[in-house]
């Protein structure tokens, strides 16, 4: 059995009797009695109201009980005479078994079963079908016949007498419940008027029905004429309806007249056999008259239809839409009843869990919610659930899911800016667009804010917007003369908070840039070549910079053929700072160079270490003095490895001195040419380069570093550290492993200075105005 329906009780009233002395006998106790048909018969889906009468021998008060044996079944209403009970639909014959108990407080009880049959509903079909119809003989005769049901329409069929069979065709339009079905015949000769029989027959929900008329055939002689619409028409208010009329005569020209009894609805086609017309709004369901004439074969008939248009009552889709399904305390939220058709709600009960009734209210059909701070876990999740009741007394329950995010997750569930990794250009007087993807949170944001908090450069215009799922950026200065990296602020304002984010921003003068090389070092009094190269935005160029000297100390030396150097003063040691520029469209690019140059200098690498004091240098390795055969008086540049030392003096002359095992030393070749600065590649390799900017190295694996210069315009320095030979090309720092593939790059910006600290290899960009250093991982 199932679970009790619902349970009644009924107090019965006990009488009062006079007092006695006796002890009165013991009594008894009795189950109610029940009083009730046994069986019933009703149709699927009807409600069928059940009588009953109810007594308790000793008037205890009686409780009944309703159980039942199938699904889809409830009690619509009880009391103590009358039970009405909501029957299911079926579609197949089905037997209901219902208990009815009845128990008294004593707990003494008495049931009895009721045997509903529930019947299917019939199709109940509809045909606008005549009873009879005139034809000639040896003619194309059409019928055509509108069908409505109550079920779904599955099939339709027509039986015809023999002499009808000769020549048919039938064209089917099945839609749901409603149906068209034409049938075309040819006539068959006969020598005087015949009768024959046609059956149209329809399937509805596994239903057959059937329509039957007879279509009597008339010789060629006799005039005839019969017509014939449907019995009545239905079409919704709004819609487009069309009426034909069936058509029997001998005479195929027939006059045809449609009118509106009590209508001025305009009407189209009204001479043919099918009219049209547009149903006009109405408030309630609206009964018209329409009226065909048809004039054919010497006679005039008339048929009228009913043409009903009904008011329809629209109950169009409801559901409901947040304006956020994701938030943050400080976040207006509501959600919406989102319907074509709000008049056909009748009221809206609103409730919100993990909130109490202060945290929302409702208005019209917006739900406006409070949304309250997380502090533990990451997120709740509020669901809005929204009971309607529509004006025809349905209910429905929807429900919209809207999650609060802890404030501390906000800067994973942002991700602002993961497109970018790499600095953001802002060029000298033009404006600068950038696109920050956010993540799928990105409806999080309410708007959004930039700054550029660390440089004095003023900016005309910096503005940040959201657009399509992104932050859209535009900065605008006319301030920047010197190329430098700062940093950008991005801020999103998130409810109740803010969620900032950094980037790197490169400021710079012009697309054009200048490399001029790294920081180096000279004795005073040397002549340096000054090489540089220009890059349009990332293409390598050409053209050559102008050299000129921010100190009167020393010379620039222009060439016949335009090359720059700069000739030093031999009383100066110091810093020499030159600065090389470019014009090109009006616009001036600069870039600066750090030499220092000595004349005092102490080195130090292992076990070997060297002074230059002077005009005379000196070093000592493994514990002993150890001089250079050279005029150190003309001394250049002298550099160091673990055990070798190197002088380049101004003569173009180099010599090697330390561990005469050291191939640095055991190796060095013959040099020809204007060699202008000296490299110590590790340990074991050395390398110079000569004034027309190429190189030549000896020692350990000297051929495979020299050939990793031809893969650049310009190689301003060589080094290595552990497996990796790395080599500033270009302005760039890329290194190769020991067979010469590349093993890592640094296109961030132009290599200022270089060295190998405890850290690994380490360098500073030029555009860093700081003297902070980088340290990669893979270069430790």
């Amino acid at each position: 059995m199932r679970d009790a329906i619902i349970l009644l009780t009924i107090m019965l009233l006990v009488g009062c009797g006079g007092s006695s002395s006796k002890k009165p006998p013991p009594v008894v106790n009795s189950a109610p009695q029940l009083t009730i048909e046994s069986a019933f018969t009703a149709q699927s889906g009807a409600i069928l109201t059940i009588e009953h009468k109810v007594t308790d021998p000793e008037n205890d008060p009686v409780s009944l009980t309703w159980s039942n044996d199938i699904n889809q079944v409830a009690i619509t209403q009880s009391t103590l005479a009358t039970t009405s009970v909501q029957l299911p639909t079926v579609t197949t014959e089905t037997t209901l078994t219902l208990t009815l108990t009845a128990r008294d407080d004593k707990n003494a009880a008495n049931s009895q079963d009721i045997t509903v049959t529930i019947k299917p509903k019939s199709a109940q079909v509809t045909f606008d079908l005549l009873d009879a119809y005139s034809a000639k003989e040896n003619s194309y005769f059409e019928l055509t016949t509108q069908i409505e049901a109550n079920h779904v329409i599955s099939d339709i069929s027509w039986q015809l007498d023999e002499p009808l069979n000769a020549d048919i065709n039938v064209q089917n339009s099945l839609n749901g419940t409603q149906a068209t079905s034409s049938l075309i015949l040819l006539t068959p000769d006969v020598t005087q008027t015949q009768s024959f029989n046609a059956i149209i027959s329809v399937t509805a929900n596994g239903q057959l029905s059937q329509k039957h008329t007879r279509i009597t055939v008339n010789p060629d002689t006799t005039d005839f004429l019969s017509i014939s619409l449907p019995e009545r028409y239905v079409i919704d208010e709004g819609k487009d309806a069309s009426i034909s009329v069936t058509i029997n005569s001998n005479d195929s020209q027939p006059e045809i007249q449609w009118r509106w009894h009590n209508s001025d609805i305009a009407l189209t086609g009204d001479t043919s056999k099918t009219v049209s017309f547009k149903a006009p709004q109405v408030d309630s369901d609206q009964t018209l008259v329409l009226e065909v004439s048809v004039t054919s074969a010497n006679q005039t008939q008339i048929a009228e239809v009913p043409v009903t248009i009904k008011d329809v009552a629209v109950y169009s889709n409801i559901s409901l839409a947040a304006n956020r399904t994701l938030a943050v305390k400080g976040h207006e939220v509501f959600v919406d009843v989102i319907t074509e058709n709000p008049e056909q709600i009748a009221s809206i009960d609103w409730t919100v869990n993990n909130l109490t009734e202060q945290n929302y209210n409702a208005k019209d059909h917006r739900l406006n919610i409070t949304v309250p701070e997380v502090n533990s876990g990451f997120f709740i999740d509020l669901e809005a659930q929204a009971t309607l009741t529509l004006t025809n007394g349905n209910q429905r329950t929807l429900t919209q899911s809207i999650r609060v995010l802890n404030h501390h997750t906000l800067d994973t569930e942002l991700n602002i800016g993961h497109n970018v990794d790499s600095p953001l250009p802002v060029y000298n007087g033009e404006t600068g667009n950038f696109t920050l993807n956010v993540s799928n949170a990105y409806d999080l944001i309410d708007s959004v804010a930039i700054d550029v908090p660390f440089t004095t450069i003023s900016f005309a215009t910096q503005n940040a917007d959201l657009v399509d799922n992104t932050i859209q950026l535009a900065l605008l200065s006319n301030n920047i003369t010197t190329e430098t990296e700062t940093t950008l602020q991005v801020t999103a304002f998130v409810g109740d908070y803010q969620v900032n984010d950094y980037f790197k921003l490169r400021l710079k003068p012009s697309h054009f840039t200048i490399y001029t090389g790294l920081t180096e070092q000279f004795y005073a009094g040397s002549q340096i070549k000054l090489f540089d190269q220009i890059y349009y935005d990332d293409t390598l160029r050409e053209e050559n910079a102008q050299w000129q000297s921010n100190t009167p100390i020393g010379d620039i030396v222009q060439s016949d053929s335009g090359e720059f150097s700069y000739a030093s003063s031999p009383s100066f040691h110091g810093e020499i700072n030159l600065n090389a520029s470019f014009n090109q469209h009006e616009s001036t690019t600069q870039s600066d160079k750090l030499i220092n140059m000595y004349h005092t200098q102490r080195l130090d690498r292992n076990d070997i270490s060297c002074s230059v004091s002077g005009r005379n240098t000196l070093c000592i390795y493994d514990g002993g003095t150890i001089r250079f055969t050279l005029d150190t008086s003309q001394h250049r540049q002298l550099k160091l490895s673990d055990e070798v030392a190197c002088l380049l003096t101004q003569n173009n002359d180099v010599e090697c001195i330390g561990n005469a095992a050291n191939p640095i030393v055991s190796e060095l070749p013959s040099l020809s040419g204007e060699i202008e600065r000296l490299n110590m590649v590790g340990s074991n390799t050395a390398c110079v380069q000569f004034k027309n900017a190429q190189w030549q190295c000896w020692g350990q694996n000297a051929k495979q570093v020299t050939s990793l210069t031809h893969g650049f315009s310009h190689v301003y320095v060589i080094t290595q550290h552990k497996q990796n030979t790395c080599l500033v090309g270009d302005g760039f720092l890329r290194c190769f492993n020991q067979v010469g593939e590349q093993s890592f790059d640094d296109l961030t910006g132009f290599i200022n200075d270089i060295e190998i600290k405890s850290s690994g290899l380490c360098y500073q960009y030029t555009h860093q105005k700081t003297a902070s250093w980088q340290c990669p991982s893979e270069l430790k």
